[in-house]
């Protein structure tokens, strides 16, 4: 099968109007439910042109996964780590951990195409599971290099303290909706907002490094 068309150098933005609306449309209704004339509709192009540019829907659909894909990875391998020594371990926890949440902060999209995908069985996770592994290798190893510095034996074992941690964050966004609305609403804060999205970073962050030491306080 040959792969999509590539925009050429008279493109005027077309596919990129495509792929925002695309995301949008199977956010909301899904690789099954989603509509390539509802995604003509949103976009202002002439349907033929989603066809062109990406062949059919299930074409469509890994383009805008890997669009996703290109982002959380570009964000992530821009992060400078610092270089190995006293104190550098826990530097690279927090700016991984700060840059993950940054990403998934400003492009709500990646949550929303992660949590539908799941919801539909996840079938077709392997470009984010591509993305996510290398991120988790580098927390790995910081997260590694962390308990050697410190000279601890953890009461946690490393694998489970790196799953805590992608589910520290991911869990902010995808359960955001429900911890917007219980937690003022109990008092326990004013607002979920980028101040307390930074401060909820920082207790990752700090979470993670303190479970990585056998130290009691």
């Amino acid at each position: 099968m040959n792969p999509p068309a590539k925009p050429g150098k008279d493109d005027d933005g077309t596919r990129d109007r495509i792929l925002a609306a695309a995301r949008k449309e199977f956010i909301e209704n899904g690789l099954r439910g989603a509509r390539m004339q509802e995604i003509a509709d949103r976009a202002g192009a002439n349907k033929a042109l989603l066809h062109y540019h990406f062949r059919d829907k299930a074409g469509l659909y890994q383009a805008v996964l890997g669009s996703i894909v290109d982002l959380v990875k570009s964000s992530i391998e821009e992060v400078e780590l610092p270089e190995p020594g006293p104190g550098s371990a826990e530097t690279t926890i927090r700016r991984l951990v700060h840059a993950y949440m940054t990403v998934l902060r400003n492009h709500p999209e990646c949550v929303g195409m992660f949590l539908r995908e799941l919801s539909d069985g996840g079938q077709n996770l392997a470009p984010l599971v591509e993305a996510i592994a290398p991120m988790a290798k580098r927390l790995f190893l910081g997260v590694h290099q962390q308990i050697v510095e410190n000279g601890s034996t953890p009461r946690v074992d490393p694998v489970h303290i790196l799953m805590n941690l992608f589910s520290m964050v991911w869990g902010t966004f995808l359960l955001r909706p429900m911890y917007s609305r219980i937690l003022p609403a109990a008092g326990i804060m004013d607002r979920f907002d980028d101040a307390f999205l930074e401060e909820r970073c920082r207790a990752i962050a700090q979470t993670v490094i303190l479970s990585t030491s056998s130290r009691t306080a």
